[in-house]
C-alpha cells in the first residue's frame, strides 16, 4: 500500500497555485460564484 498523503503533499508543493483559490474564493480570478465579492465577473 503506497502512503497517498506523501504523495499528495508532493504534488501540493510542486503545484502551490492550484489549491489556494481554496483559501480565498473571492479573489481567484476565474472563480464566478462569488460574484458579490467579484465586481469583475460577468453576469
Amino acid at each position: 500500500m503506497s502512503d497517498w498523503i506523501a504523495e499528495v503533499n508532493e504534488l501540493d508543493a510542486r503545484q502551490p497555485w492550484r489549491n489556494c483559490w481554496i483559501d480565498d474564493p473571492a479573489s481567484h480570478p476565474f472563480n464566478t460564484t462569488f460574484a458579490a465579492c467579484n465586481p469583475a465577473v460577468p453576469l
